[in-house]
């Protein structure tokens, strides 16, 4: 595990940086996209609108960093669970990329010669809410449960955080498949980003551990 002393460094400082970018960018942006008049009052947004895009686009390429660096250390053990934890990712990604343009597809609508009717908007509004809070999250915890998986197996990072990191993805995937009331929502969630908080933290300070 010497060996892989700066995957661990560099991933563990990933997974707060894409926290903290998705709850950043996730939360200015849905300020903006609740304005009722949004395509007409866009031009005054564009400043907001952008570095928005840029944070969220941030914490998709963090995903992509997090998945390249542990992927290495997960094939030395089990190549068919690094191999799924990483396409996992990758989906996760990209899904969140697509929704994190979506401010530019209304900036484009804002600033064109059509006339878009609100019901478009609609329809772009609600894509992006069936990425962000459906699609990303099912294979975030997707990826989780094989990842968590493969760190129970090998007991590189200690033991009660692949539990609680599985326990936390089950809870987050509940959280999102179904309707719940906002604050069971954030309950159900906050297991996984505490877990992610520790696990950087961990592997930061610690890096991994000799497989068992």
């Amino acid at each position: 595990m010497e060996h892989f002393k700066t995957n661990a460094h560099f991933a563990g400082a990933l997974f707060p940086i894409a926290i903290v970018a998705a709850i950043l960018g996730g939360a200015l942006l849905e300020e903006t996209l609740k304005d009722p008049d949004l395509l007409a009052n866009i031009a005054g947004r564009k400043s907001i609108l952008g570095w928005s895009v840029a944070i969220e686009f941030l914490n998709g390429i963090a995903v992509i960093g997090i998945a390249a660096l542990l992927y290495p250390v997960l094939r030395r053990h089990n190549e068919a669970l690094a191999t799924g934890y990483v396409g996992f990712r990758i989906i996760e990604a990209v899904f969140y990329l697509a929704g994190a343009t979506v401010p530019l597809v209304l900036l484009a609508l804002g600033s064109g010669s059509a006339v878009s009717d609100a019901q478009t908007v609609a329809q772009i509004l609600a894509a992006r809410s069936l990425i962000m809070e459906l699609l990303v999250p099912i294979f975030l915890s997707l990826g989780a449960l094989l990842l968590y998986s493969s760190f129970y197996q090998t007991r590189i990072v200690p033991r009660f955080l692949s539990v609680w990191g599985f326990a936390a993805a089950i809870a987050m995937a509940v959280g999102n498949i179904w309707d719940w009331p906002l604050t069971v929502q954030i309950v159900l969630v906050m297991p996984m980003l505490l877990n992610e908080v520790v696990l950087g933290v961990w592997l930061i300070v610690r890096g991994f551990r000799p497989p068992a």
